[in-house]
């Protein structure tokens, strides 16, 4: 038992300490005072006043919180005369940064050890996230307010602290949904995923998740006109591909595919971390 112990906590030390080599390479990205493709939109919009900022997202594609957010980290950069390019990649670390905060205490203190370490090094480690953690634009912090409502949703299922993860997923989901609609769509599979099981466990729970819902509605239906229109203006010739199960997968050989292309690298290096992630969990259940 001892041995066995000591395996365990020899391979979350390895995978903490992979994790921080992989953080370590993000802030250095973040070190760079390059612009690409739609960071010079999200760098040009912050430079407008936050009611200026939420007039000008209306007339685009995406809900108005990130780009207050950008705005805020910028300023906050100016006061110590920071390059805002750096400021602003630096706004797309962040969420990696609370979120190594995240999976050493809740996720550590909820799931344990091996699933913080490997959750750390997963989230800091896939090729993408390291591109998407320099990328002035609204996909890390997307992201970690669909993780932190998805902790929140285990709370509730666990019911732990029941009515502070009522609070926190109510709170998460409508940031979440005011920062990118398709994290908007994760939080309704989480919606969803709560009525089915309230529906098939606890019943007389249903009329919370009502409330839930038309409290998030309420939050929501302000920028629900905008939403219609974005949508309606960009149904036809958008460069975003209809949905398929082709696509479907394509989602998830995306998180594999390595930063610099190779023919078949995504698929290949994705097939092969998927059978160590089911043999490294096969073994710690062992």
């Amino acid at each position: 038992m001892k041995k066995t112990v000591r395996v365990i906590n020899i391979s979350e030390w390895i995978m903490i300490a992979a994790g921080s080599v992989f953080l370590i390479g993000m802030i250095q990205g973040g070190s760079s005072p390059i612009l690409i493709g739609d960071e010079t939109f999200s760098m040009k919009l912050v430079e407008n006043s936050f009611s200026e900022i939420i007039r000008l997202t209306a007339l685009d594609v995406h809900p108005p919180l990130y780009y207050i957010l950008l705005k805020v980290v910028v300023e906050l950069g100016n006061l110590v005369s920071l390059n805002p390019v750096i400021s602003g990649k630096l706004a797309s670390i962040l969420p990696f940064l609370l979120l190594g905060v995240v999976s050493m205490t809740k996720i550590r203190k909820r799931f344990g050890g091996f699933a913080a370490s490997f959750f750390f090094m997963s989230i800091m480690g896939m090729p993408q996230m390291m591109n998407y953690s320099v990328n002035i634009r609204m996909y890390s912090w997307g992201m970690f307010f669909v993780v932190m409502a998805f902790l929140a949703f285990c709370d509730i299922i666990l019911e732990n602290k029941f009515k502070p993860a009522i609070l926190q997923f109510i709170i998460y989901s409508v940031m979440a949904a005011y920062t990118h609609y398709f994290a908007c769509i994760g939080i309704a599979f989480l919606y969803f995923a709560l009525l089915l099981y309230w529906y098939r466990y606890h019943r007389e729970k249903i009329k919370t998740w009502f409330l839930c819902a038309a409290i998030i509605c309420i939050c929501y239906l302000p920028w629900i006109p905008i939403v219609y229109r974005q949508v309606g203006g960009v149904k036809e010739g958008y460069w975003i591909e209809p949905i398929t199960l082709t696509s479907i997968i394509q989602f998830f050989q995306f998180l594999f595919n390595p930063a610099v292309y190779a023919y078949h690298s995504g698929t290949i290096l994705g097939a092969a971390l998927f059978l160590i992630v089911l043999a490294v969990l096969f073994l710690h259940g062992k």
